[in-house]
């Protein structure tokens, strides 16, 4: 048997075992078939709707523009994310098992490297086929698309996201073993300072900002950029069905795969221990996300904000320690509860997306606001049940539990109602909507995580003390949904269609949601004590 045949050997033995375990334990099943009808949900709802739902999409020429810029935008993100994170650590995805049973083995490094990268490379072929799902939306905004650009759309889709493999590992072999790092770096500032002052010169020529954006990405030259130029005119030729160099562009990706791999294989000597920190890291991780503990990485970045010294006013005794807890743990992070890069960076965001998003109405307003709820929704479930909730020490400390529930959670509000501020507020005001419609906006994805966080105890006392949180996600989802959303969403839905009015059914879910989290305070108030007895 050959080495890689060993290797294939020992990984479909982990598949099979993995196999006995559903079989032992039927319900992992029952996971992936809600995963899938979640899923399936999802893209139905995408799917049904028409093109005439999308507003400020009719000219065809500047659907097309916009994907392209879309296109070419995200994966320059992808390769510069791909660059700066590989100059930090080694991405190769090993477990645990890997590095204590194939490392001490005779297998040559490279060999097993090159294993790895052929499976990543399989997992990247598999995921990139999910693309196909939403070739129906597509369709139908910019109408019959043609099946060989659909074809090389989903090839420059697949050779992208295999390229990332090698190249992730070829650029931490040359920032760690060549001390080429710093170079990495200006590399990657100076293609953004390029296209930054590239896209500054259209707006400049056109005094525009669209039509300079547009002049920029849509350069004949643009087309050329190694990999980023190439992957973006593969991918958009699935919408614009056009392009006499793709079949070049092609073969470039390709030799361009081949040769990234190459260096990143012969220069693979002596990664073991690089590798054996950041599975260790992982696995550490993954233990206390199962056991519910909180999740820090314990990098040197990190340990220089968990010594920094903060001042933090007093804020009571008792609960209240928890709030003061959480305002020392937030300013060792970011330094200001409100001035931060995150706040920025949403900012930045927020104005650039309501300048260049098109539709420029109160409906899209609000269903950017609908969007943000229902993140916010999923995001803010992991902040108190993963944490304080599952800590000894919550039920130490002398106070009223209600108290305790509230100053715990006090911190993710008002930092959830900054993020939500900073990313709605700037594209309202640019949209013009009306003030009354704005507040509407604003004040529906905060009711909605206040509602999110306030449930977390009662959503406990429903959840077995063995239960794996991340597996039954979506059980979890759908119980809490059916349980504290659906209700004010169906008399909010009554309140908006008896008034013909979008905002005061918003305000009726906010409103409704208040209650509700005043109802499931009082409620976890009484019920408090069994969390201990869990």
């Amino acid at each position: 048997m050959t080495t890689l045949g060993f290797l294939f050997l020992n990984d479909l033995k982990k598949f099979k075992n993995y196999l006995f375990e559903i079989k032992s334990k039927p319900w992992k099943l029952l996971i992936y078939i809600l995963y899938i009808g979640w899923m399936v949900f999802i893209l139905y709802a995408a799917f049904s709707g028409s093109s005439d739902e999308i507003p400020g999409l009719e000219n065809i020429g500047l659907k097309r523009d916009i994907f392209s810029i879309g296109v070419k935008l995200l994966v320059f993100v992808l390769f510069a994310y791909t660059l700066h994170s590989g100059t930090k650590q080694f991405s190769a995805l090993f477990s645990m098992g890997d590095v204590n049973f194939l490392f001490p083995s005779p297998i040559s490094p490279k060999v097993i490297l090159a294993y790895s990268m052929i499976k990543s490379s399989l997992f990247s072929i598999i995921s990139s086929f999910f693309i196909l799902f939403f070739i129906p939306l597509l369709g139908n905004i910019f109408g019959p698309l043609s099946p060989i650009g659909i074809v090389y759309g989903l090839t420059g889709v697949i050779t992208l996201s295999i390229f990332t493999i090698p190249f992730s590992y070829l650029t931490f072999i040359l920032s760690s073993r060549f001390g080429l790092k710093e170079w990495l770096h200006y590399f990657l500032y100076a293609v953004v300072v390029f296209i930054l002052g590239l896209i500054g010169y259209g707006v400049y020529i056109h005094q525009d900002i669209i039509a300079g954006l547009f002049w920029a990405f849509n350069m004949p030259y643009f087309s050329y950029i190694p990999i980023v130029g190439w992957s973006g005119e593969l991918i958009q030729m699935s919408i614009l069905g056009e392009g006499s160099f793709n079949p070049i562009f092609l073969v470039l990706q390709l030799l361009a795969i081949a040769l990234t791999s190459f260096f990143a294989i012969y220069l693979a000597e002596d990664y073991y221990e690089d590798v054996l920190s950041i599975t260790e890291l992982r696995a550490e991780l993954r233990k206390k996300a199962k056991e519910g503990r909180k999740i820090s990485y314990s990098n040197s970045r990190n340990l220089r904000q968990k010594t920094r010294q903060v001042h933090v006013r007093s804020v009571g005794n008792g609960p209240w320690a928890f709030l003061w807890m959480g305002l020392v743990a937030d300013k060792r992070i970011n330094g200001s509860l409100v001035f931060h890069k995150k706040t920025l960076a949403v900012l930045i965001l927020s104005i650039a997306g309501g300048i260049f998003l098109p539709g420029k109405s109160t409906f899209f307003f609000y269903s950017i606001s609908g969007g943000i709820a229902y993140f916010a929704f999923l995001m803010s479930f992991h902040i108190s049940m993963d944490y304080e909730l599952k800590m000894k020490h919550i039920f130490v400390l002398p106070g009223q539990p209600w108290k305790k529930i509230l100053a715990i959670n006090i911190v993710s509000i008002l930092k959830t109602c900054i993020y939500i501020i900073t990313a709605l507020l700037p594209i309202g005001i640019i949209f013009k909507v009306p003030a009354f419609s704005l507040l509407a906006g604003l004040v529906f994805p905060i009711t909605m995580t206040i509602l999110n966080l306030f449930s977390t105890v009662i959503i406990h006392q429903f959840i077995p003390s063995n239960f794996d949180l991340k597996a039954f996600f979506p059980i979890i989802r759908i119980f809490s949904f059916l349980l504290l959303l659906a209700p004010p969403a169906i008399a909010a839905l009554w309140v908006g269609t008896i008034t013909k009015s979008i905002p005061l059914g918003f305000y009726t879910i906010s409103f409704l949601n208040l209650i509700l989290s005043v109802l499931c305070l009082i409620i976890s108030n009484k019920i408090f004590w069994r969390l201990e007895m869990r």
